[in-house]
């Protein structure tokens, strides 16, 4: 009876060892499995967050598209302003060309057709020609130099040496008119082209426009007409 007894305890010892390592086996792969739950949990919760904030950021760039595309139309539409009234304001000075009977300056018919495809361009400093846009003596020795003049690249005071003094009761269409003291300290400072009634055409910080020199800062800086030779 004993050696049966023995026996039996036997089995059921190796029958709870096994169950021992079978539920081991099983806590093991429920907790590997809880642990990948929540590393696939921890993965959801990053991947929502990243979301948000990628929806976030695309909301925040289509807020900002939205403001540039109303600023740019803001902007095409002031453009658009400044030509239909640059297109205005060339026709008015060619139809009293054709008016005068002849009271302009030799070649301004040409110089108003070179000057006026450039309305618009930026001010750049030290800038002569249509690739890099103007300064204000670089405009008008381009203008000048494609309308009939040979005279090169000059700077204000190389304009004004080729040029004749003339009142403001003479000037005419076609004269320049020179500026003193606009930035620097400088006399003699600016050059634009006069086009009669009280208006030039130059390339300031607003780049090539027209102007009217009764404006308060054009009549305050106003220095005097030139004929050129």
């Amino acid at each position: 009876d004993l050696a049966d007894k023995t026996e039996v305890l036997q089995m059921v010892s190796e029958h709870d060892t096994k169950l021992i390592n079978t539920l081991k086996t099983d806590l093991d792969s429920i907790m590997a499995q809880k642990a990948e739950i929540e590393k696939n949990r921890l993965q959801s919760t990053k991947a929502k967050t990243t979301l948000e904030q990628q929806e976030k950021q695309l909301s925040d760039l289509s807020g900002e598209a939205a403001a540039d595309l109303g600023s740019m139309d803001k902007n095409r539409k002031s453009i658009e302003a400044a030509q239909a009234e640059n297109a205005k304001e060339t026709a008015r000075i060619s139809q009293r060309i054709s008016k005068s009977g002849g009271k302009y300056v030799k070649r301004f018919p040409a110089v108003l057709e070179e000057a006026k495809k450039y309305l618009g361009y930026p001010y750049v400093w030290g800038g002569g020609s249509p690739r890099t846009s103007f300064d204000c003596s670089g405009y008008v020795s381009w203008v000048l130099n494609h309308s009939g003049w040979n005279i090169g690249r000059r700077g204000v005071d190389g304009l004004y040496a080729l040029c004749t003094p003339v009142s403001s009761s003479s000037a005419m269409a076609g004269d320049l008119v020179f500026y003193d003291y606009t930035y620097g300290g400088l006399p003699r400072s600016h050059v634009g082209i006069y086009v009669g009634n009280g208006k030039a055409i130059q390339c300031d910080s607003s780049g090539v426009e027209y102007v009217r020199l009764s404006n308060s800062y054009w009549r305050r800086h106003f220095d005097c007409f030139g004929r050129l030779q």
